[in-house]
């Protein structure tokens, strides 16, 4: 839900949206390298895992632009 939010937020504020989430989860990425057990609510959100919601954001606004992405994907069929 988290990911909707700043992806909505994105959206109301007319930003860049892959600038926002880019920043914003770049920063959760690094916060999780220094984070530890006294800090279970920011340990959640502060997972490296939340770069695939970028990596997905990215993808799909490639698509909608028009660029191929089949050269990167042949290699792994």
């Amino acid at each position: 839900m988290f990911f909707y939010f700043i992806y909505t937020i994105a959206g109301v504020f007319r930003v860049n949206t892959i600038l926002l989430l880019s920043l914003v989860f770049l920063l959760l990425a690094i916060l999780s390298f220094y984070s530890n057990t006294n800090w279970p609510g920011i340990r959640f959100y502060a997972n490296r895992i939340v770069l695939n919601f970028l990596y997905g954001i990215i993808a799909g606004q490639l698509i909608l632009i028009g660029k191929k992405m089949t050269c990167f994907f042949k290699k792994f069929y």
